[in-house]
């Protein structure tokens, strides 16, 4: 755990991109990490695959770690997908 504020304290602004296929996860993800440093989420959540199809984001969160104070993002990313089934 020491290594992750480590590495927090030396950066200055820290972006977090969520990549992936669709359906598993990373507006949920993204949600947990928002709430956690701001309160707010980033995104709806719904049980449907390739729902998010836009890039959503949440900027200058303030992230205290170990009495230092760092800027950071969440980039929640669309579903990576080699076919798109539609129902």
């Amino acid at each position: 755990m020491d290594w992750i504020y480590s590495f927090l304290g030396m950066r200055k602004n820290l972006k977090i991109g969520l990549y992936g296929e669709s359906g598993v996860g990373k507006t949920t993800l993204a949600n947990r990490i928002s709430l956690d440093w701001t309160g707010e989420e980033v995104g709806k959540v719904t049980g449907i695959p390739h729902e998010t199809r836009t890039i959503q984001k949440k900027e200058n969160m303030e992230i205290k770690v170990s009495k230092k104070k760092n800027m950071g993002s969440v980039l929640d990313m669309h579903g990576i997908a080699k076919k798109v089934e539609y129902r």
